[in-house]
C-alpha cells in the first residue's frame, strides 16, 4: 500500500470515528438535557411539596391548639356540671329533711336553691355539648380543607418525577460510557492519522533536502555525462566546452521505486537524428541508466 493510500485509509478511519463520536455525543446531550429538565421539575416539585407540607403542618398545629382549647373547656364545664349536680342533690336532700321536720320555710328555701343548682348544671352540660359540636366542626374543617389532598397530589407528582429521573439517569450512564469509548477511539484514530501525516511531511522535507543537494550537483553530473558521451565518439571534452551540434537537457526528480533523488540528462547530437543518449544519475553520483534511446513523437 502506498503512503498516500495509507494516509487516505487513516483519514477515513478518523472521519468514521468522528462521526460515531458525534452521534454518541448527540445521544448523550439529549439524555443530559432530559435529565436536567427532570431534575429542575423534581426540584420544583420538592419545593411545592415542602410548601404544602409546611401549610398542612401549620394547619395541624392550629387544629391541635383549637382542640386542646376545646378539650380544656369541656373538662371545665364537666367539672362545673358535676359540682352543680352534687350541690343540687345536697340542696334537695336538705329540702326533704326540712319537709320531714315540718319546717316549710326551710324546705321551700332549699328547694329553690336546688332548682338554681339544677339550672346551672343544665347550663354547664349545654356548654359541654356545644364544645363537643365545636370539636366535631373543627375536625371536619381540618379533614376537608384541601391541604392534605393537595399535599398527597404533590407527593404523587414528586414520586413520579423521581422515578422518571432515575430511569433516564440509568439510560444516561451507559451512553456516557459509550461516548467516552468513542472519544478514545477517535483520539487514537486521529493520532494515527497525524503521526503518519507528520511522517510523510518529514519524508517530503527529506526529499526536498536531497533534491536540493542533487540540483547543486547538476552541473557536475552534466559535465561527467558529456565527457562519457564524447569519449564514446572518440572525442575529447573539456568542462565548459560548448558544441553547436549537441543539445543537453537536465532535470532533477524523485524516483519513487528506488526512494532516491535522481538527475536525468538527455543528450541529443545532430549526427544521430531521432535518437538521444539518456543518463540517469543517483543522488550519490551512481550511474543508473546510460544508453541510447529513440525519440518519442
Amino acid at each position: 500500500m502506498s503512503n498516500d493510500a495509507k494516509l487516505n485509509d487513516l483519514g477515513n478511519a478518523r472521519d468514521r470515528a468522528y462521526r460515531e463520536l458525534c452521534s454518541a455525543r448527540e445521544e448523550k446531550n439529549r439524555l443530559c438535557k432530559e435529565c436536567s429538565r427532570l431534575h429542575d421539575e423534581l426540584d420544583e416539585a420538592f419545593k411545592a411539596q415542602k410548601r404544602l407540607y409546611d401549610a398542612q403542618q401549620a394547619n395541624w398545629e392550629f387544629h391541635q391548639s383549637v382542640m386542646r382549647d376545646i378539650s380544656d373547656k369541656i373538662n371545665s364545664y364537666k367539672e362545673e356540671s358535676d359540682r352543680y349536680y352534687r350541690q343540687m342533690v345536697e340542696a334537695y336532700q336538705q329540702a326533704s329533711a326540712a319537709h320531714d321536720r315540718r319546717d316549710g320555710a326551710a324546705a321551700k328555701s332549699w328547694s329553690e336553691t336546688g332548682k338554681g343548682y339544677k339550672s346551672q348544671m343544665e347550663s354547664a352540660s349545654a356548654n359541654v355539648r356545644y364544645q363537643i359540636s365545636q370539636s366535631k366542626d373543627s375536625q371536619y374543617r381540618y379533614n376537608n380543607n384541601g391541604n392534605k389532598a393537595n399535599f398527597d397530589r404533590a407527593k404523587q407528582k414528586t414520586s413520579r418525577l423521581k422515578a422518571e429521573f432515575s430511569e433516564v439517569s440509568a439510560r444516561y450512564k451507559p451512553v456516557k460510557s459509550a461516548c467516552e469509548e468513542k472519544q478514545a477511539k477517535f483520539n487514537a484514530a486521529k493520532k494515527a492519522f497525524d503521526d503518519h501525516l507528520n511522517w510523510l511531511k518529514s519524508q517530503n522535507e527529506d526529499r526536498k533536502r536531497r533534491l536540493g543537494a542533487i540540483i547543486l550537483n547538476q552541473e557536475r553530473f552534466k559535465q561527467e555525462s558529456l565527457r562519457k558521451f564524447y569519449s564514446q565518439k572518440g572525442r575529447d571534452y573539456q568542462d565548459g566546452d560548448k558544441r553547436s551540434d549537441v543539445y543537453v537537457t537536465v532535470k532533477s526528480d524523485w524516483d519513487k521505486s528506488r526512494g532516491i533523488a535522481t538527475t536525468d540528462i538527455i543528450i541529443r547530437d545532430k549526427a544521430f537524428p531521432g535518437k538521444h543518449y539518456h543518463f540517469v544519475i543517483g543522488e550519490n553520483g551512481e550511474e543508473i541508466i546510460a544508453q541510447w534511446q529513440n525519440d518519442h513523437h
